[in-house]
């Protein structure tokens, strides 16, 4: 027979002192389990969402990727700050309670102070780093307190992160203004400088030198025209002929001729019948001699008049052509000046434009700037959710009493077996002809099948003798 069976034959045989063990092991676990201080443990959770879409990012905007730990927002859940803001939210100083272990602490502090490290120490914000998710534990030794705890933190905590967004785009858009102002100012200093520039040089159209040549070409060739015009008018022959046909399309001179050519057929239809001494024919002859000399006088006197006012009309085409010829000449000579002049400040005036275009730029991104962040200001939007409540806690996490039974009653069981087989290596006992084979060290020869009393009576005598 081994020695397990020889141990198992023992704690079969002394079960009730190993049930007494463990029933002594049990009761002390329940009495620390009754007077032990219990500490009951809320969980609240917090959910980011970084990779939300944000309704104020422009369109197609690439957004950095946020698929990161939660280390900085999980730095600031943990800050005194939170912390405080929790005091003020739960009105945690007007809590008698606490007021007393302030008071029984000796803290140096005041209490909201005192308070703010109570919180700290009560709540832990934990976050494995694989996960968006950060967990907010508060314990206390009610459940109520641990559940408002947790419940508080997770609020002003979501709090706490709005209002830092909110302020830092609050500053941001005080600073946005002032820069907007700045801005303004330089755009009006730069177009200041540019209208300077051009009051001074002369420059228009922005400075476009096409425009410019343009305008010399076609002053260039009105110039041309005009020279031309005057060197025809100092190439113009005399008046005379002019003079003569004008005159003979003269009114008067057509009205002699007239009478003249009336007059001569006259005269020839008289000297078909008449001799030349008839007083009718020597009478038309005068007549007829009358209307020449009125007619050479006639065309005297226009041919003098017509070439009076031909010489004035020559004389004043040649001085009007030749001034307009000097006058475009200057003009041309003006504009050749201006463009080289242009060409010359063409560089500076490129530079005040690329200044003034810049400011403007400038100018337009801070006031989008401005409008997005006065938006963001009028919607203050977070990242954070909170995803559960916390509830009130039905069991304490500390002392735990399943864990603590169960061990209480293993360790008993454990310790009564060990009584048992300790016992029974001090004192074995005869139960069965193989222990007492061991025990005497001879073989057994046979067995008597006795009554229970007379196995009592031998065992009574032995003890009596």
């Amino acid at each position: 027979m081994n020695i397990l069976s020889i141990w198992a034959e023992a704690i079969r045989y002394r079960w009730r002192g190993v049930l007494i063990i463990a029933g002594i092991v049990m009761g002390a676990a329940l009495l620390y389990l009754a007077l032990a201080p219990r500490t009951y443990v809320a969980t609240a959770t917090l959910f980011f969402d970084s990779d939300s879409p944000n309704p104020l990012e422009e369109a197609g905007q690439q957004q950095p990727s946020r698929d990161r730990g939660l280390n900085t927002e999980t730095d600031i859940l943990r800050s005194t700050a939170v912390a405080q803001q929790v005091v003020r939210d739960l009105s945690l100083t007007q809590d008698s309670g606490l007021q007393a272990e302030w008071k029984a602490s000796g803290a140096q502090i005041p209490l909201d102070q005192w308070l703010a490290q109570w919180v700290k120490q009560s709540v832990a914000v934990e976050n494995d780093g694989n996960t968006r998710v950060i967990a907010v534990r508060a314990s206390s030794s009610t459940p109520q307190r641990a559940a408002e705890l947790a419940n508080g933190y997770a609020n002003a905590s979501t709090a706490k992160l709005l209002d830092l967004k909110t302020s830092a785009a609050s500053d941001y858009l005080r600073w946005l203004q002032e820069e907007i102002a700045q801005s303004e100012d330089a755009v009006a200093a730069a177009e200041g400088r540019l209208r300077e520039f051009v009051a001074v040089t002369g420059i228009s159209n922005n400075g476009d030198l096409n425009a410019e040549a343009s305008r010399s070409a076609n002053i260039a060739v009105e110039s041309a025209v005009a020279q031309a015009r005057a060197a025809g008018t100092r190439n113009l022959g005399g008046v005379t002929p002019y003079a003569a046909s004008e005159a003979e399309r003269s009114p008067a001179i057509q009205n002699i001729r007239t009478q003249l050519a009336e007059k001569r057929s006259a005269l020839s239809e008289m000297a078909a019948t008449l001799g030349p001494r008839h007083p009718d024919m020597e009478s038309a002859q005068a007549e007829v001699a009358m209307l020449e000399q009125s007619l050479a006088r006639e065309r005297a006197s226009a041919r003098e008049a017509f070439a009076s006012a031909r010489a004035s009309e020559i004389a004043s085409e040649r001085a009007s052509a030749g001034a307009t010829a000097g006058m475009l000449s200057a003009a041309a000579a003006s504009q050749n000046s201006r463009l080289v002049s242009m060409s010359q400040n063409i560089g500076r005036m490129t530079s005040l434009q690329t200044e003034l275009t810049a400011a403007q730029q400038h100018n337009a991104d801070l006031k989008r700037r401005l409008a997005r962040m006065q938006l963001e200001t009028n919607v203050p939007r977070t990242s954070v959710t909170k995803l559960d409540e916390a509830r009130v806690p039905l069991l304490p996490s500390s002392p735990r009493v399943g864990l603590l039974l169960f061990l209480s009653a293993v360790l008993g069981t454990v310790l009564g077996m060990a009584l048992a087989i300790l016992r029974e290596l001090q004192n074995p006992y005869a139960r069965n002809p193989a222990s007492l084979q061991r025990a005497l060290g001879v073989p057994v020869i046979g067995r008597l099948a006795l009554p229970r009393q007379s196995v009592r009576q031998l065992v009574d005598a032995r003890i009596v003798q």
